[in-house]
């Protein structure tokens, strides 16, 4: 029999972690197996929590977990909570799996004691398991993990979390080093869990790169401390629901030029164009995406703490038409919104990508792509591999100029009405771009005759070129209802055969907007 090195034995169940029956079985194969899997499975138990609320089978399992995390609480924990009359089935355990915890997920600690509770009221020997109580709990569980384990490199803060906060305002932090390790911080601020001070944190944790934050309000004077105090932040999330100030925008910037990925997504489009009107180099930025929507309930218009804000930006907003920015390396630029957009802004990013942007994603729901945005694509987008966009019969010149200038176009995805498409169609028959490969079509009309003429000229014209690789071409379509549309599709059906038979045709798709299903705000996104 061979026997593989442990080395390969543990980068094979690192491939499995997240397949809880395939480790538990092969972790019960001998004891080296066994001493591989189960630092697998404990460096992060809280994302099977979601799962095992689903069945009453998983919830069992669930209350073994906590049952087994309790048992390994320290004695002045167990004595703590013992003073308190807080009790429950105690068992010997063999190892201290606490150690291997990876992650301090104060929300899911939270969700596991409150499905417990619910599930199995007489888990705890306490008459009324009420929240304080539970507060208390949690709040040794995550004290435990802190001192207890080798290194903790993700932290997740949300919701009910903030009855955690005197957790870091009273626990000293200064001999452990696991939070030392800490590279991966969600937070979801709100007005209580904006409780929580961060003090001690900010003297230990120095090596976050990857921020998850979802603003309901502005944060504390502590949290913007633990931004500023960040070695080299590469990976930022932030999801605003409120108008950020300028005293913290500029404690995001001072991180401007380690950031890889910037991902934005807020209910004012100022929010935005206040980022970029602030700082104006990114030196490392290579993805950027920009998510705008309309929740205008959310605002909070008398937030104290925004002072400066409005004033500011008004006043940035009036000179980003003099603003050169500067993004050498960004090769990904996604905008989505339900709001038209700053487009002064946005050509702004492109033109300063110097050539280097891959891919441009735009939404289908920004109707208002207007000149300045697609002649700043036009004149600084000549390595372009992949563009989705919205066209109208206003831009489809631009758009066509655009195609002849993108040489090197391996994905194209319109959205757009039938006559647009057409002459798309036509344009790359005379022009056609060898490295195609996925070419798609979101057709708006909502009664259309879609003829195959245009797209069979485009097809016969790919058999006289060499081809980088097969096509794979799609259509999408809104409901038909008149039965002699069906004749159209079946044309085209059997246009894409014809072609799929000859070679040409890698793979083809044709459905009802209504039968496909699309991820969250990605309708146009292109699997290359």
């Amino acid at each position: 029999m061979i026997t593989l090195p442990t080395d390969c034995l543990y980068q094979i169940f690192q491939h499995f972690k997240d397949d809880l029956k395939t480790l538990h079985s092969c972790l019960l194969s001998n004891r080296t197996c066994c001493e591989l899997i189960i630092p697998i499975l404990w460096s992060n138990p809280w994302k099977l929590i979601p799962k095992k609320k689903s069945t009453p089978e998983n919830r069992i399992s669930l209350i073994s977990l906590l049952s087994t995390i309790l048992s390994c609480l320290p004695s002045e924990s167990k004595q703590l909570l013992h003073d308190k009359h807080v009790q429950w089935k105690s068992h010997k355990i063999f190892l201290n799996y606490i150690t291997y915890c990876r992650s301090l997920d104060f929300h899911g600690i939270w969700d596991m004691l409150d499905v417990v509770s619910a599930q199995d009221p007489q888990f705890f020997s306490v008459s009324n398991f009420k929240t304080h109580i539970k507060n208390l709990v949690g709040q040794e569980i995550c004290k435990m993990i802190i001192l207890q384990s080798t290194k903790i490199t993700q932290m997740i803060i949300s919701e009910m979390s903030y009855l955690f906060y005197n957790l870091f305002r009273d626990l000293s932090l200064n001999d452990s080093q696991s939070l030392s390790h800490l590279n991966d911080f969600e937070y979801e601020i709100n007005e209580d869990s904006n409780l929580l001070t961060f003090n001690n944190l900010s003297n230990v944790c120095k090596n976050i790169s990857n921020f998850t934050i979802y603003l309901r309000i502005a944060p504390n004077e502590s949290f913007n401390d633990l931004i500023k105090s960040q070695n080299s932040i590469k990976f930022m999330n932030i999801n605003f629901k409120y108008d950020p100030s300028s005293k913290f925008i500029n404690s995001l910037l001072l991180h401007a030029n380690t950031l890889t990925h910037l991902y934005v997504s807020c209910n004012r489009e100022s929010t935005f164009s206040k980022i970029f009107s602030v700082h104006h180099t990114f030196s490392n930025l290579r993805f950027l995406k920009y998510h705008v929507y309309s929740d205008f309930d959310d605002f909070d218009d008398d937030d104290d703490d925004d002072d400066d804000g409005d004033d500011d930006y008004n006043e940035n907003s009036q000179s980003m038409k003099m603003v050169n920015l500067s993004l050498p390396n960004l090769e990904i630029l996604e905008l989505d919104g339900q709001t038209p957009f700053s487009y002064y802004i946005i050509a702004q990013i492109i033109q300063g990508t110097q050539g280097k942007l891959e891919r441009l994603y735009m939404s289908y729901s920004i109707y208002y792509t207007n000149l300045i945005l697609n002649q700043s694509i036009l004149r600084s987008c000549q390595n372009l591999k992949v563009l989705t966009t919205f066209v109208t019969k206003d831009t489809l010149i631009i758009i066509l100029e655009i195609l002849t200038s993108c040489r090197n176009l391996e994905g194209i995805a319109l959205y757009s009405r039938t006559n647009e498409i057409y002459s798309i169609l036509n344009h790359l028959s005379l022009h056609p771009l060898k490295n195609l490969y996925n070419l798609k079509f979101n057709i708006i009309d909502s009664c259309w005759n879609f003829s195959t003429k245009n797209l069979k000229l485009f097809l016969k014209s790919l058999e006289k070129e060499e081809l980088v690789k097969k096509i794979n071409i799609s259509l999408i379509y809104k409901q038909i209802d008149i039965y002699p549309n069906d004749i159209y599709l079946n044309k085209i059906i059997d246009l894409f055969e014809t072609y799929y038979l000859k070679g040409i045709i890698a793979s083809y798709f044709i459905e009802d907007e209504n039968d496909v299903i699309y991820e969250y705000d990605d309708w146009q996104r292109l699997l290359i």
